[in-house]
């Protein structure tokens, strides 16, 4: 996934950065310009890492930078769909296309870089998927399962804590829907650990934020305190969210896949309007500059 960003990000160069940061006038433009960054970089962490610099440096206001952190969120979600359609079966080709661009065409490398990073992450995630089925036979795995079930405040935790040892929420998402396609969690199993993934997701965020000055610190903590809002939002309509994913999608894995979106989705339409609340809020709890 690293190397995936790397290479999209040598691709693009800088240019798309300063498009988008033009284009981001309105909120709603700055939600989009967030998804689209986490579209090209394939991780939401690196776009908000970007914005923690931006705000530093004075390029970009706070509130906007906001607005395009729920963005980056929403951006993010693409990962699950596209391997709910069932594209890391196409490991193989990529791995020979991205070969054959790398060897025979200097021009094409960074694309080349882009499709063997690509083929990297298919067959990991597919090889991941299969390695999945045997924890079916296993007591603690039996053992974990009833604690999801019994309360849904273990099933965030934990995926909370796996999100945060990977840093990468994509991954854990398609854990997650591996999980379900086995047969190996019930969706209202899984949805409570959807939940904990995407408050994990944040922590390198606040990590970075550290070597960053108050703005930095602020933007990251707003980026915490949304993913926990919004899990706190969901929590009591998680039947709800179950219902609706059934209903647009049979497939297990689309089920995460949308579950995902509308999670960020819902949570970004909902906490847009207050993010100026909501950044004043932290500033006077925390202690920032107004």
């Amino acid at each position: 996934m690293r190397g995936l960003s790397r290479s999209l990000s040598h691709l693009t160069g800088s240019l798309w950065q300063k498009r988008l940061l033009a284009f981001a006038e309105s909120p709603l433009r700055a939600v989009a310009a967030g998804a689209v960054a986490t579209v090209l970089t394939q991780s939401s962490s690196v776009t908000t890492i970007l914005l923690l610099g931006l705000v530093e440096g004075g390029l970009l206001d706070l509130p906007r930078a906001a607005a395009m952190a729920i963005g980056a969120n929403i951006g993010t979600t693409l990962t699950a769909h596209w391997m709910a359609v069932g594209l890391s079966q196409g490991w193989l080709f990529t791995l020979t296309s991205g070969g054959l661009l790398f060897l025979l065409f200097r021009r094409t490398r960074p694309a080349a870089g882009i499709l063997l990073s690509l083929s990297a992450v298919l067959w990991g995630l597919e090889a991941m998927q299969k390695a999945l089925v045997p924890l079916a036979r296993t007591a603690a795995f039996e053992a974990s399962l009833g604690f999801l079930q019994r309360n849904a405040f273990y099933g965030i935790v934990g995926g909370f804590l796996l999100t945060t040892l990977v840093l990468s929420s994509s991954v854990t998402i398609a854990m997650l829907q591996s999980l379900r396609a086995a047969e190996l969690l019930t969706l209202t199993q899984a949805l409570p650990v959807l939940y904990g993934d995407n408050i994990g997701t944040t922590t390198d965020t606040l990590l970075a934020s550290l070597a960053t000055g108050p703005k930095g610190r602020q933007l990251a903590l707003f980026h915490f305190f949304f993913n926990l809002l919004g899990t706190l939002l969901f929590v009591p309509i998680t039947s709800w969210l179950a219902a609706a994913v059934i209903h647009l999608t049979p497939s297990p894995k689309g089920q995460i896949a949308w579950a995902h979106t509308l999670f960020n989705a819902v949570n970004g339409a909902v906490l847009l309007p207050f993010r100026h609340r909501l950044l004043k809020g932290m500033a006077r709890l925390f202690g920032f500059s107004p």
